[in-house]
């Protein structure tokens, strides 16, 4: 589609000191980097020195990119040492000078002596043309004037071969213009060659040599058209792919679906600026799984938070990963479009026998029949059993068969579930009450075994003072209250009673004040301590109680000493937590 600019600028770089300039234009992420980086690699015969514009800010700034194209192991950091050597020989060559008083093209002078250039750093290139590319011209930061004259003076003074690339709707300039109108000869539009420069930029990667034609559609589909978009969701995946297991990557169904999803959300949160609607994303791209909860993929994509102990978590729950000798009636109803006629029949009479029976005893799975039933049911399939029914049976479920399956891990929503498999009819009013019901049932089971829980951890935390085990009581603290608060629920008086009966305890309940608040751990971008503030009122109660017992005219010196190393801790990170307490939550007001 572009060989018309490819066969032009063979013939233009072949011309002796043709006294114009050739510019490439096109829209950003539109091939025009890829292009002529392609033009540049298949081209053994000539010298480039490409040069991005991007960002630079002084003709000086121009004069070091040149230079290390010339020569990059002269402009290496090692070597950089004999920067004034370097940049004293580079003068030889290469001088500009601006004279900002009457600043206009012709008042900027780039005497560029080639010769002495590749003479000084570039022997061996010394018989070659050699073509100078500046790209990314809209992204200067330097003043058209400055730029546009350099270049300008490049081709008029110095006789030299130069190429233009630019996004030209980017630029509104009159200099500009004049110098387009002044200096360029040729202005060609780059048309995105979109399967060939897509597969160029794809297969270079071995990663996803096997998933080629799937980020093609999604690529497609997004309408984001941009390859360095591209390219950058595809860095960003290698790096992410690498938290993912050997043993998860062997699996073919599980990795088709981690990159389209992967790149599904990463296109539309280039192009959102967010993940809001994460809900609503794979549907439109008629992605049937969901393999993990809104929050993660949030924190992958939008956050560039990977924690690969709870990713690993998640996806060894995941289906793909159950071994099953033989897959259970509702997971080939799952995608019954699949199935010919006796085997759909054969399994809904299956699946809907073990539903009346009572057999789903993990509520994700009775939730995928129930989907599946109301389905069919609506569907108008005459041996499906009504919608009423369903409800009253899975009412039935919820008074009667729980068991211990009904816990947090296993409450879905209606984008998410452990299983990874999305819901058949997610969106249908009856499918949402009877999920709804099954939440609120986890919730109560849930509830009640963290009173258990809670009260029973309290008993131990109390048992683990009196037997010194402080370092067991910090476990207690860091993996399951990690991000809850919970000494609150102690009571300060008889904490304080019990580490007074033996005074070596006193130490050792130090060293756990001093573990519970760190000021360099943060979640969700709030210290950790931020979770922990209902513990407030406990560390207050404590620091009360010692500090009655220092006012004492009888106490101990030396447990005085103990405690006032203890009341300085609690003292320390009540002023912490207070200062939390201001900061965020006047902040969520």
């Amino acid at each position: 589609m572009n060989k018309h600019i490819e066969s032009y600028l063979k013939e233009f770089i072949t011309m002796d000191k043709p006294q114009y300039a050739v510019m490439l234009k096109g829209d950003w992420g539109s091939g025009k980097t890829y292009f002529i980086k392609n033009f540049i690699e298949n081209d053994k015969n000539n010298k480039y020195v490409y040069v991005s514009l991007f960002g630079l800010k002084s003709t000086e700034a121009i004069d070091e990119a040149i230079f290390d194209e010339l020569h990059p192991v002269l402009s290496s950091a090692p070597v950089k040492v004999l920067n004034t050597v370097f940049k004293s020989a580079l003068k030889l060559g290469l001088r500009v000078d601006v004279d900002s008083e009457n600043a206009n093209l012709n008042s900027v002078n780039a005497n560029i002596n080639l010769d002495s250039v590749l003479d000084y750093f570039d022997k061996k290139n010394k018989d070659k043309n050699v073509i100078f590319i500046f790209d990314d011209l809209e992204r200067t930061l330097l003043d058209y004037t400055e730029v546009l004259g350099y270049i300008n003076s490049m081709v008029e003074t110095s006789g030299l071969t130069v190429i233009v690339i630019a996004n030209e709707d980017k630029i509104t300039n009159d200099v500009f213009n004049d110098f387009k109108e002044k200096t360029i000869n040729k202005t060609y539009k780059l048309v995105s060659e979109n399967s060939e420069v897509f597969l160029e930029i794809v297969n270079k990667h071995n990663v996803l040599t096997n998933h080629v034609e799937g980020i093609r559609n999604i690529f497609d589909k997004s309408g984001n058209n941009n390859y360095r978009v591209l390219i950058q969701i595809i860095d960003n995946y290698k790096y992410f792919s690498k938290s993912i297991l050997r043993k998860f990557k062997k699996n073919s169904d599980f990795m088709e679906n981690l990159v389209h999803q992967y790149f599904i959300y990463s296109f539309t949160y280039k192009i959102a600026g967010n993940l809001d609607n994460i809900s609503d994303i794979l549907k439109s791209f008629n992605n049937k799984y969901q393999l993990f909860n809104s929050k993660t993929w949030k924190d992958i994509i939008e956050n560039n938070i990977i924690n690969q102990d709870e990713l690993t978590k998640t996806i060894q729950e995941l289906y793909f990963f159950k071994k099953e000798v033989e897959k259970p009636s509702w997971r080939e109803l799952w995608d019954y479009n699949h199935l010919n006629k006796d085997a759909f029949y054969k399994n809904l009479k299956s699946m809907q026998t073990d539903f009346l029976n009572f057999k789903y005893n993990n509520p994700l799975i009775l939730l995928h029949v129930v989907s599946l039933l109301i389905t069919f049911s609506k569907a108008g399939i005459k041996t499906v059993i009504s919608v009423e029914k369903i409800r009253d049976t899975t009412c039935e479920y919820i008074r009667s068969h729980t068991n211990k399956e009904w816990n947090k891990k296993n409450r879905g929503d209606s984008f998410f579930n452990s299983t990874g498999l999305g819901y058949t009819n997610d969106d249908d009013a009856d499918f949402k009450n009877i999920l709804r019901l099954i939440n609120i049932k986890i919730d109560d089971i849930v509830a009640e075994y963290e009173v258990y829980a809670e009260k029973e951890d309290r008993a131990n935390s109390v048992s683990m003072i009196e037997t010194g085990d402080f370092l067991g009581l910090i476990d207690i603290l860091d993996k399951k209250y990690s991000t809850v608060a919970y000494l609150h629920n102690l009571d300060a008086d008889m904490i304080f009673q019990k580490i007074m009966e033996d005074d070596s305890r006193i130490f050792g309940f130090s060293m756990v004040i001093n573990h519970r608040y760190p000021s360099n751990h943060t979640m969700d971008n709030r210290p950790i301590s931020f979770y922990r503030l209902e513990e407030l009122s406990f560390l207050q109660a404590l620091s009360t109680h010692i500090r009655t017992y220092l006012e004492k005219d009888d106490r101990d010196d030396f447990i005085a000493l103990k405690l006032k190393i203890l009341i300085e801790l609690l003292e320390k990170n009540i002023k912490y937590l207070e200062e939390i307490k201001k900061q965020y939550i006047n902040q969520d007001i």
